[in-house]
């Protein structure tokens, strides 16, 4: 492996990080990192993580360069990778999305319905001009998007941009985890066949390599129902045969979901603005040198994992299977060739392979339609900073849907974030 692989990490201030070069600590072999470069806008937050990841490096005794700046230039040049995850404007703004909704009616959650639409129209921007520099700079590079709502971001990049992208999300490896704890195998002998969108998706079939079909597939998903982490009635499950992923339950349980957020005493926002207090004071520690347990309450379970696993793949053309964000290209007959989908690939070097010609089934066709409508409408309102195809993305929305509530939900969320839609 002659290529110096350099990881540029744009957003390097997240108290993610420290699990993410954790990563690549502890598999130092199998990707032997030369450096990598955390990128922030935030002076403060970068410095204390920066310490940290620092600490972890040296008391492991592995050979990656750590180097920081908030110079973008500086944090993609020759960069083999480049990982997303931005958040404009910090958690104030993720403040913002799941709460204005709520006084209309609507679902506030910071990737679906009117939250994720006005963190897209506040971060696709911002990432563009991202890739802009990356064109410049590291132009073979590829960008590994985290940056939410990742479906959409990585839907914006691949129509607005020539650089090579994957949009990625824990919720996949997350329910193959929890899939292998309930059968009680592991994970790299399960294949599911994965349909949907980003935070919008299905199983609709479990595999076990070398055995087929899985005869109990009906009980698994009825157990899976039932624990916490999957809100979804056990008799839509019953009803469609798929196992929908945990944000489902905003669609199939919209009313109830809405009546817990309004009852609620905190957003999740306000939740991680302490943990992330919490999370940043412990950082400072000049004595701590791993990441510690209570990262785990932040969320993003499997993140860093996700992240190194599809960053190994590619270097080392294992073409191993993943779930991922990439443009349809006819793998679904029925979905626009640009419209990006979560699906499961074989990543190599320097493409993916994927199974095509499929058509999405029946019972789900609808919602992912409606879905995608929207998320296509987005991208464009942002692009264009178009008023009118801003509102058109709101009503194809199914969580919002009517002009009644669309319209005045529309005019409160440029107001409260000084967007500028003509």
């Amino acid at each position: 492996m002659s290529e110096e692989i350099k990881i540029a990490v744009i957003g390097g201030g997240s108290t993610y990080t420290p699990e993410l070069v954790d990563c690549f600590i502890q598999n130092y072999r199998d990707v032997p990192t030369e450096e990598i470069y955390l990128m922030d806008t935030d002076r403060e937050k970068l410095s204390i993580i920066t310490g940290l990841v620092q600490r972890m490096v040296k008391s492991r005794g592995i050979p990656i360069k750590i180097n920081t700046g908030t110079s973008l230039e500086e944090a993609l040049k020759n960069s083999m990778f480049v990982i997303l995850q931005i958040r404009v404007e910090g958690l104030s703004a993720r403040y913002r999305d799941e709460t204005i909704p709520l006084e209309f009616g609507c679902i506030g959650q910071e990737t679906t319905g009117a939250g994720g639409f006005s963190c897209a129209l506040r971060t696709i921007p911002v990432i563009l001009d991202i890739c802009k520099e990356a064109e410049k700079y590291c132009p073979r590079a590829w960008l590994i998007n985290f940056t939410n709502p990742s479906g959409i971001i990585t839907e914006a990049i691949s129509k607005y941009s020539s650089m090579k992208v994957i949009g990625l999300c824990n919720i996949p490896v997350f329910i193959k985890k929890k899939i292998s704890e309930a059968m009680d195998i592991q994970e790299e002998f399960i294949k599911l066949n994965y349909i949907g969108l980003n935070h919008l998706s299905w199983i609709t079939d479990i595999r076990i390599r070398g055995k087929g079909k899985i005869k109990n597939f009906t009980e698994i998903k009825i157990k899976l129902a039932n624990l916490p982490e999957f809100p979804v009635h056990q008799e839509i499950i019953k009803s469609t045969g798929f196992l929908p992923s945990p944000y489902l339950k905003y669609y199939y349980h919209h009313d109830k979901i809405l009546k817990e957020q309004l009852k609620a005493s905190k957003t999740r926002a306000e939740e991680v603005m302490e943990i992330e207090k919490e999370l940043l004071e412990l950082y400072s520690n000049p004595l701590l040198s791993k990441k510690p347990r209570e990262l785990e309450k932040r969320g993003g379970a499997c993140y860093s994992r996700a992240a190194f696993s599809i960053i190994s793949s590619i270097i080392n053309n294992k073409g191993e299977e993943y779930t991922i964000n990439i443009p349809n290209s006819n793998i679904f007959t029925d979905l626009p060739s640009q419209a990006v989908i979560e699906t499961p690939v074989r990543l190599y070097k320097n493409n993916y392979k994927v199974s095509k010609g499929k058509i999405l089934p029946l019972e789900i066709k609808g919602l992912i339609e409606s879905v995608k409508s929207y998320e296509t409408l987005t991208v464009e309102a942002a692009v264009k900073s178009s008023c009118k195809t801003a509102l058109m993305a709101l009503m194809a929305h199914p969580l919002i849907g009517q002009y009644e509530k669309a319209s005045p939900l529309l005019e409160a969320i440029i107001k409260k974030n000084n967007f500028y839609l003509k």
